[in-house]
């Protein structure tokens, strides 16, 4: 009970500071993806310090927290164009979340789940990304600056997943 009463304590000083702070900043402007962002944050919190059980929160987690990710990166960028490919890496944060709830259940089935799950997403990702920007967007040079960003994170993730076996 002291760990649920731990976040939601968190989760009101949080959102406290957001109505604190929000008229000082233009949160209509950049930050409104922060209200998506921070109960991701909160349920993967609660997952992975819960002792009840409360690990298959991992996976609702991650895919609010990297949807309120995209949303802040499409928003600062500009491009709400970018969500027509950007969605597979909602994708990609539900194998993300799969892995984690596996790390905490201690099941390797989840985890090779969860993996194939990123992978996919990151690879969706790519393949969708590139499609989007030559064929239909047409600008080669922003295939070149996702691209690189998008390859080096497979590669690392990769490497990461590869090395925890």
């Amino acid at each position: 009970m002291k760990q649920r009463e731990m976040g939601i304590g968190i989760g009101l000083v949080l959102l406290g500071l957001v109505f604190l702070i929000g008229p000082c900043l233009n949160l209509q402007g950049f930050a409104w993806p922060f209200f998506v962002i921070i109960p991701g944050i909160i349920l993967l919190f609660v997952a992975f310090t819960s002792r009840v059980g409360n690990g298959s929160l991992a996976v609702p987690g991650s895919i609010v927290t990297v949807t309120g990710l995209i949303l802040l990166v499409l928003n600062i960028t500009g491009r709400m164009d970018a969500w027509a490919y950007a969605w597979a890496l909602v994708m990609a944060g539900a194998g993300a979340g799969t892995y984690m709830y596996g790390q905490i259940s201690n099941s390797d089935s989840l985890k090779r789940a969860g993996r194939r799950g990123l992978l996919a997403g990151l690879a969706l990702f790519a393949v969708f990304g590139l499609v989007f920007e030559l064929f239909i967007f047409g600008t080669f040079s922003a295939v070149l600056r996702w691209l690189i960003p998008v390859a080096l994170l497979a590669a690392g993730a990769l490497i990461l997943f590869r090395s925890s076996n």
